[in-house]
């Protein structure tokens, strides 16, 4: 996410909650002043026969113009309620979602991408759906994934970072995380949870050496603290509350937003080992399928999309 947002998307594909997912993009946008797109994506129909192509045009355009009509209705709802509405533009395109989704955002340069949270199978079998993981995967700008919910408001938000690691990228992104954890905090009121997971390399010699794995466990906590201190002085100014946390990364993330009532997690994705937060089979992929809150997924800064 840029210093200043300046432009949304929002990704309507008719989840469950959509409303409410575009009504706190709305109240997002008019906090930081930002323009914001409501994009749809409906299935492209095509063939190779030159006698059916005037059909299948026509097939084509019912289908846009269909969903179009159906996004004037939810951001006429949106309208309705608002006092200090932000101007909305639409977009219906023919495609694949999740490609045409980060296409439109790269073209535009958008700074957020958010939906609702769209899972076809049940809570036990997934948390998030397909195209929800590949917007996380592949988009160039952060996306947050909103789950239903009661509640009119975020009123709390988690930020998980890494500051052991002693690399200048991952350095970056832990401040990145920071800023759009703060960014989403002040818009919303919410209060700011900071947190990093101390997952012991030699847990399995704790039985056979108690001394020695007390005092280096102590060091490490202490290291911990120290350096999740130093990076949360960045928010001088805003109620933070930051936490050394033990266990495995996943365990540990998901049994703290349970336990805190957390109601957004923002997260760091990589697409290469060696960093923290890779998506693919790793730290942050599993932390999804375990929470059952909002996520806001964000790259470090010049990362670029293999799919754009």
């Amino acid at each position: 996410m840029a210093n200043k947002v300046r432009k949304i998307l929002f990704y309507a594909d008719g989840a469950k909650g959509e409303l409410n997912a575009l009504n706190r993009a709305h109240t997002f946008a008019r906090s930081v002043g930002a323009e914001l797109l409501v994009m749809g994506v409906v299935k492209e129909v095509s063939t190779s026969d030159v006698r059916l192509q005037k059909s299948i045009n026509q097939i084509q355009q019912t289908l846009i113009y269909d969903r179009g009509i159906e996004l004037d209705t939810l951001i006429a709802c949106i309208k309705a309620e608002k006092a200090n509405r932000v101007p909305m533009k639409k977009l219906v395109v023919p495609g694949k979602d999740y490609l045409e989704v980060i296409r439109q955002a790269a073209m535009d340069e958008s700074d957020l991408i958010v939906k609702s949270v769209n899972s076809k199978g049940s809570i036990r079998d997934a948390l998030f759906g397909n195209t929800d993981v590949r917007l996380m995967h592949f988009s160039p700008c952060p996306v947050m994934v909103l789950k239903p919910s009661r509640r009119r408001s975020i009123s709390s938000v988690a930020v998980a970072v890494d500051p052991t690691m002693r690399s200048l990228e991952v350095a970056n992104l832990n401040h990145r995380l920071l800023k759009v954890g703060v960014s989403i905090s002040e818009a919303e009121g919410a209060e700011l949870d900071l947190l990093y997971v101390l997952e012991h390399p030699l847990e399995d010699e704790k039985s056979t050496h108690k001394d020695a794995y007390k005092d280096l466990e102590q060091s490490l906590k202490a290291d911990a603290e120290r350096r999740l201190g130093e990076l949360a002085e960045d928010t001088s100014g805003l109620k933070l509350s930051d936490h050394v946390l033990k266990g495995k990364p996943h365990t540990a993330i998901a049994k703290y937003v349970a336990n805190n009532n957390i109601d957004l997690l923002v997260m760091g994705s990589v697409a290469r080992s060696g960093l923290p937060g890779l998506l693919v089979g790793n730290t942050a992929e599993r932390i999804l399928n375990h929470i059952g809150c909002s996520v806001l997924v964000v790259k470090p800064d010049g990362w670029k999309s293999p799919v754009v």
